[in-house]
């Protein structure tokens, strides 16, 4: 007979198990409008696009910020991997930038067309 502490499933499987949900979560948000705009937003957040760093405190919180960003695409572009359409991912966040690109037009629009810029 097993100890209960044999059958317990490892860390790593625990780790592959949220990691797979995760994939799963990050595909239908980003197959939403909003889930896309929300992705587009944290990525811009993030300071994904912005220069590197140069070594100064500010800098290396900036640097952490975008490695947050740099993750987020890699998961969206991970999503794939393991179905028949393996450019799915990529799709969906080019899609999302596409999309947020012409969010941020209509916004600017917006605040042209009420006469609300200063």
């Amino acid at each position: 007979m097993k100890k209960q502490d044999d059958m317990k499933p490892t860390k790593e499987q625990i780790v592959e198990k949220i990691d797979e949900q995760y994939l799963l979560d990050l595909r239908s948000i980003m197959n939403t409008d909003y889930g896309r705009r929300v992705f587009s937003y944290l990525i811009q957040k993030c300071g994904y696009k912005d220069s590197q760093p140069m070594g100064n405190s500010k800098d290396f919180f900036n640097a952490g910020r975008r490695s947050i960003a740099v993750e987020l695409i890699a998961a969206c572009d991970a999503l794939g991997m393991y179905g028949t359409d393996r450019m799915v991912g990529v799709d969906l966040r080019l899609k999302a930038e596409r999309e947020y690109i012409l969010y941020q037009w209509n916004v600017m629009q917006d605040i042209m067309k009420r006469g609300e810029n200063k």
